[in-house]
């Protein structure tokens, strides 16, 4: 049998053993939130890193094709002017020369002129 002082020494050891049970699923539960606390912050802190790296290579894509877009104009732009430049002096000289041939021949110049007018109209009749 078991006398009294032996029985209050294990309630007191069960009661001890209570509390320690307690105190670990406490401590446990703090350390768990503090985990994932961490966990959440660590989360937060990449996805925030991740978005700004994003938005910086966007930025350096957004940059590289405006300057390409902006190369690519001036390169047309100055062939546009040069080939219009061209165009202008062959215009010049062609009108140089058909108005030396029309003061040299005038009368061929006027012949040629007419057969070519009644040649368009005959063409354009049909």
């Amino acid at each position: 049998m078991k006398s009294a002082a032996m029985e209050g020494a294990v309630d007191k050891a069960s009661a001890l053993a209570n509390d320690s049970i307690s105190i670990a699923k406490e401590a446990g539960k703090a350390a768990y939130d503090s985990a994932r606390e961490t966990i959440s912050d660590r989360a937060s802190s990449l996805a925030a890193d991740s978005i700004a790296v994003a938005r910086e290579a966007g930025k350096a894509a957004y940059d590289t094709a405006r300057e390409s877009a902006q190369s690519i104009y001036e390169t047309a732009r100055e062939g546009a002017e040069s080939a219009a430049s061209v165009a202008k002096t062959k215009g010049d000289v062609a009108l140089r020369e058909i108005s030396a041939t029309i003061v040299a021949r005038p009368i061929t110049s006027v012949a040629i002129a007419g057969a070519l007018g009644f040649a368009l109209a005959s063409y354009l009749r049909r």
